[in-house]
Parts: C-alpha cells; sequence; structure tokens
C-alpha cells in the first residue's frame, strides 16, 4: 500500500525541517562555545527547544505510517508546546523573578504542564517508557509524599510549587544535567560525530587490525581495541556497538567464536567506552560538575581504571581463544594501513589537540571541543585541497545531522531526569535515603555499597547511563561519602554500575543491540558479556577500598592501589576464563587463587602478603606444568 500524498509532502517538509533545525543547532553552539553562552536559561532554553524539535521532526521523516495520524499529529503538537513553554523563558532573558516563581500565573501554570508532558512524551519516544513511569513515579511522591511510612514520608508538596520548582528554576528542567549537556556534551559529541564522518572510525579500526590481528583469536583483540579507541570519541555503548560491531562480530564467528561470545565480546568492550578519556559518556561531564573539578582531571582520574577494565576483557578474549585452539587472521586477510594513513593521518592531530587542552591545559570540555573541532576542520580542508579530493557532501551531511540527533536525545533524557532530581531535591529525599540506608545496614560501609550497586543496576535496566547516575549519585552517593568514603570513590561507583547495568540481564541494551547483529540469543549474550565484564562489578568496590585508583592520594599510595588493584583484575580474568600458558587451570588451583584474590579484594590488609605469593606462585607452578606437558 502506497503512503498518501499528504504525508508524502508533509515527510518532505519536515525533512528541509529537520535537516536546517540541525544545522542551526550546530552553529548555535559552536558560535556560543567559541563566544559566550547566552544568559540564564537562555542557552539551555534554546538547547532543549532544538533538541526536542529535531527529535520531533525526526520522528515524522521516519514514519512508516500510510497516512497523517496520531505519531504525526502528536509530534508537531509537541513541537508547538516546545516553542511555546521555551519562547517563555526566552522572552524573560533567562531571569525569573522570585515573585512570578512564587506564585505562578495562569498561564505560567500551563506552560510548566505542557513542559512537563512534552518533556515526557518526547522521552517516551526517544528513551522508552521506562524512564517515563520512572518521572511519574518521582511526581506522584512529590504530590502525595504524606500518604508514604516512616522515613519517606514527607508533607507533600503543592501541585503549584512543584511545577514552578520543575519550569522557573535552576532545580528543574533547566538544572545542571541540562546545563552540562548544552555546554559540554554537544560541542565533544560533535567533534567525535565530525571525526568519524571523515574517516576516523576506519583509521582507528585499521590501527586495531594492523596491531592485534595475527594474534592469537585475533579478531575478537581487534573488537577489543577497536571499540576502546572508537569508545575514545563515541562515549555511547550501543552507538559503539552498532558502529564495530558491525564489522567486527561477523568477522569474530567466521573465526571459529560462538555467536553469543561474539556479540558478548562486542557489548562488553563497546560500553567500556563510557569509561575511556577522552570523551567518556555524558554521565562524565556531569560527575566531573558534581565533584567540582575539571573534566581534564576527571579523565586523568579516570585512565587507570579504564585500562584495567579492558585489559580484563583481552585476558577473557584470549582464553577463550586458547580454550577454542584459534589463531590470528592471515596477514594478507588484514588490509594495508599504509593508505589510511596516508589519507587520514592529519585526523589525528585533533585527537591530541583535544587531549593536551583537556589534561595539559585544563581547558573546559565544552571548550576543548570546539577548537578540536576548529582544528579536525581545517586540517581537512587542507588535506582534501592538496590532494585535490571531494568528500561526500550528501554523506557527511547525512553523518553531522545524525550526530545531531544522537546529542539531542542526551538533552531530553537530561530534562526528564531534571524533573526528577527536583523532586529528589524539594522532597528532602536524598537527606531520607542516607537515613534509611543507614538504619538498614548498621552503618556498615559494605553493605551500603551492596545496597548502592543494587540500586544502580536496577535503575540502570529502566534509565539510559546519565540519567541513571544523575539519580543515583543524587540519592545514593551523600549517604556513602558521609560514611566516610572518597566522594571521588562514591560517584565513579555509581557512574561504573549505570554503565554495567547495559550488560546485565534481564534488560541489557548494548548487550541486545549486540545479539541482534550476531544472531544469537538476547539472555544469552547478555549472560556471557556479564561474564566478560566480571572488571565493572569489581573495580567499583576497589574505588572505594583503595581511591589511588583513581588516583587520589599521594604517589606511593597511588601505586599501590594500582598493583593491588592489576593483581585483583587479572587473576580474576584468568580464573573466570580459565586458560592460560596454552593450558587449563586445575579447578583446585583455580579455587585458591580465587581464595587468594578475595582477601586481596576485601580490606583485610594482613593477609596481602600471603595472598600475592599464593597467585605468583600459582601461576608460576602452572607455567612450569604446561611446559613439561607441551
Amino acid at each position: 500500500m502506497q503512503q498518501s500524498s499528504g504525508i508524502l509532502q508533509l515527510k518532505r517538509v519536515c525533512r528541509i525541517l529537520y535537516v536546517v533545525f540541525a544545522l542551526a543547532m550546530l552553529a548555535f553552539h559552536e558560535y556560543t562555545t567559541a563566544t559566550l553562552p547566552l544568559s540564564g536559561f537562555m542557552q539551555t532554553a534554546v538547547h532543549l527547544g532544538f533538541a526536542m524539535t529535531i527529535i520531533c521532526l525526526g520522528l515524522i521523516c521516519n514514519s512508516e505510517s500510510q497516512k497523517i495520524g496520531y505519531n504525526e499529529i502528536s509530534a508537531i503538537f509537541i513541537i508547538l508546546l516546545t516553542l511555546a513553554f521555551n519562547i517563555r523563558i526566552l522572552i524573560t532573558k533567562g531571569y525569573i523573578p522570585a515573585k512570578i516563581t512564587a506564585n505562578l500565573s495562569m498561564s505560567d501554570t500551563i506552560l510548566a504542564v505542557c513542559a512537563v508532558l512534552a518533556i515526557l512524551m518526547v522521552t517516551r519516544r526517544v528513551i522508552g517508557m521506562s524512564m517515563v513511569w520512572v518521572a511519574i513515579v518521582f511526581i506522584l511522591y512529590a504530590l502525595f509524599g504524606s500518604y508514604f511510612p516512616g522515613l519517606l514520608q514527607h508533607k507533600g508538596l503543592t501541585l503549584n510549587r512543584l511545577l514552578s520548582a520543575t519550569y522557573l528554576t535552576v532545580e528543574g528542567i533547566y538544572g545542571s544535567p541540562l546545563q552540562v549537556s548544552a555546554s559540554d556534551v554537544f560541542p565533544l559529541m560533535m567533534f567525535g560525530g565530525i571525526l568519524v564522518t571523515l574517516g576516523g572510525g576506519d583509521l582507528l579500526m585499521g590501527i586495531a587490525q594492523k596491531a592485534l590481528g595475527t594474534v592469537r583469536g585475533g579478531i575478537a583483540k581487534v573488537a577489543v581495541l577497536s571499540s576502546a579507541l572508537f569508545g575514545m570519541l563515541s562515549g555511547a555503548g550501543p552507538a559503539n556497538a552498532a558502529t564495530t560491531g558491525a564489522i567486527t562480530i561477523p568477522m569474530m564467528k567466521r573465526n571459529g567464536y560462538d555467536a553469543a561470545f561474539a556479540g558478548a565480546v562486542e557489548a562488553t568492550a563497546s560500553i567500556g567506552g563510557q569509561v575511556m578519556p577522552p570523551i567518556m559518556g555524558a554521565a562524565a561531564f556531569i560527575m566531573a560538575t558534581n565533584l567540582n573539578v575539571s573534566y581534564g582531571y576527571l579523565v586523568l582520574c579516570a585512565a587507570p581504571a579504564a585500562i584495567l577494565y579492558y585489559v580484563a576483557i583481552y585476558i577473557a578474549v584470549d582464553s577463550e581463544a586458547q580454550r577454542l585452539n584459534l589463531v590470528g587472521m592471515a596477514r594478507e586477510d588484514i588490509p594495508s594501513i599504509k593508505p589510511l594513513l596516508r589519507d587520514n593521518w592529519h585526523l589525528l592531530i585533533s585527537i591530541a589537540v583535544i587531549i593536551t587542552l583537556l589534561v595539559g591545559f585544563g581547558f573546559g570540555a565544552g571548550t576543548a571541543g570546539f577548537w578540536a573541532t576548529v582544528v579536525l576542520v581545517v586540517s581537512e580542508v587542507l588535506s582534501c585541497l592538496v590532494r585535490r579530493r571531494v568528500p561526500d557532501k550528501k554523506q557527511v551531511l547525512d553523518d553531522l545531522v545524525e550526530s545531531v540527533k544522537n546529542a539531542s536525545s542526551i538533552a531530553v533524557s537530561c530534562a526528564c531526569a531534571g524533573i526528577i532530581l527536583c523532586v529528589v531535591d524539594k522532597s528532602g529525599l536524598a537527606i531520607k535515603m542516607t537515613s534509611l540506608m543507614l538504619s538498614v545496614t548498621g552503618g556498615n560501609i559494605f553493605l551500603m555499597l551492596v545496597m548502592a550497586a543494587i540500586a544502580s543496576l536496577i535503575m540502570g535496566m529502566a534509565l539510559p547511563t546519565v540519567a541513571c547516575y544523575i539519580i543515583v549519585a543524587t540519592m545514593v552517593a551523600p549517604s556513602l561519602i558521609n560514611a566516610g568514603l572518597d566522594p571521588f570513590s562514591a560517584h565513579f561507583f555509581a557512574f561504573y554500575f549505570g554503565m554495567i547495568s547495559n550488560i546485565t540481564p534481564p534488560v541489557a541494551l548494548t548487550a541486545f543491540v549486540a545479539a541482534g547483529i550476531a544472531k544469537a540469543s538476547p539472555l544469552k549474550t547478555a549472560t556471557v558479556a556479564t561474564r566478560l565484564g566480571i572488571a565493572g562489578f569489581i573495580l567499583p568496590f576497589l574505588f572505594c577500598w583503595d581511591p589511588g585508583v583513581l588516583l587520589q592520594g599521594t604517589g606511593l599510595e597511588i601505586t599501590i592501589a594500582i598493583i593491588r588493584s592489576t593483581f585483583v583484575i587479572v587473576t580474576t580474568a584468568f580464573i573466570l576464563g580459565g586458560y592460560v600458558f596454552k593450558m587449563r587451570i586445575p579447578v583446585y588451583l583455580r579455587l585458591l587463587m580465587l581464595a587468594a584474590v578475595a582477601c586481596i579484594f576485601l580490606p583485610f590488609t594482613t593477609f596481602n602478603v600471603p595472598s600475592y605469593i599464593v597467585i605468583i606462585g600459582g601461576f608460576a607452578w602452572h607455567y612450569v606444568r604446561a611446559k613439561k606437558m607441551r
């Protein structure tokens, strides 16, 4: 059945507007990053207005409906609502007098309701009903808190006060999550998107294939390295899995890996992009704001743990390759990297620039992203002029628009998270959670961490990582800090468990994306991914026992913490993999080493030295045994 002329004409107009608005949003953010952002709420209002409009236009463009129906009409309705409630903010120039927020007029009340409804409707379209239900539960808690039992009870907020705080203050929709999305996340995502569009993704894949393609189980290790490199640019698990997985997963299956294992490798490696510098997940930018440190410093602190995470995956892949007796790729099957380097070496300059600006000079994430983008575009233009090469303009345009759309989805999730944070703040829920955790655990830090981990994993089933981190960090991190944990440890704990929920059954978005490419069972893929990603479950606890892993403390403390963490992560990966030195590790030796790892992992410092001796001795004995058996 063909589509009617009405829907075709509407989609044609919306496609033009979709591209125009995306380019306008890109131009607006690059200009305000280079000069100065608009004052007050105005920057975030424009940011949210663009984001919601672009998403709605995209929904109409991609509609498969045969005629103009509910989806198209509702999208147009949301665009009109978005214009209305954001223009209200722009008219005030972003500054709302206290007398207006104290007594909402009827028009402001209507606009506040429109804002909340429009954000929830768009959130449903781009993230799903799960986050919408979470937001609704929090709204109901704000309004009917007096009916809740025990520590969760509060006097309840009036509808007027809730709408005022949500719409007309920096504690709600236009709060810190959306501010970070506008100032930091968008410019860096545009840099990563443009870099990949111009060939950066192909270059990084080529580097990974050249580095690890010929080693044992090579293609799976290529998947790990390429996902780590690509994650440096994207910072988004599902996008990473979809991009690199389309190449690596079929190659892993042809190489002899099980379909579920191939999907699990890609999923586990892909989510690590959220903790891999220099462009980490969107939650990292908000974490830097919460910790009151520069994003560059946060990137530096995150690096050792990110490297350990990928080392653990590499070991797991190598163990599986030993079990299956797999070899590397044939040299003739690996594309030559020379043409890629010859055509794209200049793209590496921008990566060096952004790392230098973030870490070396302490630039803000948005400013560093802007200047790196300038260097990237200039170097690409010069390369095209010298080589007399014309890029595919349509492909570049399509990729730019897609990058803007992805950034817009994050903006909407941040706006929805702002509604939730407003309720947490106005109801005093964070303080109540601290009291609740202390009463349930008796102040035992380990039990508090277990509770926080479970809360993060459950939230992560319903929410994207950025929203999961925002909520858990607001409600749980203060409890952990009050119990004596280092603030960096508490926030990274919430961040890592929000990330790892992407591969944890029963709802594991990144694992499901990879399973779809691998044509494997989603739940089996997620289960295997959980085993491969064991470092993601262990590292957060190590942060809390030893903040030195996050480069907190003296030089000696940091060195000891990294050595300790390396022993724990590497040994655990080998124990779970089961193979090293081309021979299966006996069960009794694995159990003995597991007990030693547990003594190092838990804060029982008395047993550390004997445990190290057991682990080193165990590997040495197994090496001698394996050598004799050959």
